[in-house]
């Protein structure tokens, strides 16, 4: 049975899983190369301990993804106006760069696809829910069509930023370009 309750040291033992998983990413470069043994032994816990956190290494990853996706969930409903949605950009920009090893890895990462269609679609729903809020008197298809294309653009450019290394953007350019961006939909 996986651990539910988190008290401070079972917290502190998923916290150096992660740590741990993402350091054999980074130096495997590929998920089906990273095995539970290798990971308990660099951990320094025994595979009961990773099993009664996790069911295997793609669990631990959705929970790394998880984690992203609860922090863009938890600012959802605070944004009400464009500052507030302009806010939540930066915050968004302060956390992929804080871990920013950890997102270029995912970046990188054949397996991506669930972390980035999920993080897709959840900053679609925000990005269509403050266009609705914020401009009442347009087409609500118009809308969300536009929020679409322009999400799906700026997910392409940040994908870009954070996986080659020669893309001459930075998450910077790129938030700020976004911002201009979103008054015009």
């Amino acid at each position: 049975m996986k651990v539910k309750n988190l008290n401070s040291s079972s917290k502190k033992t998923k916290q150096l899983i992660k740590e741990s998983f993402i350091n054999l990413l980074y130096e495997k470069g590929d998920i089906q190369k990273v095995k539970v043994t290798e990971l308990v032994k660099r951990a320094n816990i025994d595979r009961t301990t990773f099993y009664s956190h996790y069911d295997n290494i793609y669990a631990l990853a959705h929970d790394f993804e998880d984690e992203f996706l609860d922090l863009i969930d938890s600012e959802i409903n605070n944004i009400n106006s464009y500052d507030d949605l302009f806010s939540f950009y930066d915050k968004l920009k302060n956390i992929v760069k804080t871990g920013e090893n950890r997102y270029k890895m995912v970046a990188n990462l054949n397996y991506n696809s669930h972390f980035y269609n999920n993080t897709n679609k959840r900053i679609k729903d925000l990005i269509y829910k403050i266009a609705v809020k914020l401009k009442a008197n347009k087409d609500k298809d118009e809308l969300f069509f536009k929020s679409c294309v322009y999400v799906d653009g700026l997910f392409v450019q940040v994908i870009k930023c954070l996986s080659d290394k020669e893309y001459k953007y930075d998450l910077d350019s790129i938030i700020e370009y976004a911002k201009d961006i979103f008054k015009s939909l």
